[in-house]
């Protein structure tokens, strides 16, 4: 674990429930499991329940920036490759299709062609 991670898990421990969900430890983005507005939220990752401040409201099944994304930069879920910033991410906004092309899409098209 960073340090960075080790002091906003301590900063902001407490009895909170879990909102989101980092699948790999790889992965560049949680996904949230509640509608969510800005402020700390709790995730959980592997066995760890971290912290991230959300910058914005992000609904229920989409996905929150666990650090700065630049942009042309992979977007990492599951461990694997969904896609990719369009622009530059900042850590806890939402990640979807107006910052990121869905490198699903790309296959979907590809294969229809």
């Amino acid at each position: 674990m960073t340090e960075d991670m080790k002091s906003t898990n301590a900063a902001h421990a407490g009895p909170q429930k879990p909102k989101a969900i980092k699948i790999d430890s790889n992965d560049n983005v949680a996904t949230v499991y509640a509608d969510i507005t800005p402020g700390y939220i709790h995730y959980i990752s592997g066995s760890e329940s971290l912290s991230v401040s959300v910058t914005e409201s992000i609904p229920s099944g989409h996905k929150v920036a666990l650090n700065d994304i630049p942009e042309n930069t992979p977007i990492i879920k599951y461990g694997v490759t969904i896609g990719v910033s369009t622009r530059y991410i900042q850590k806890g906004s939402w990640v979807h299709l107006h910052n990121c092309k869905s490198k699903y899409d790309e296959q979907h098209h590809e294969k229809h062609e």
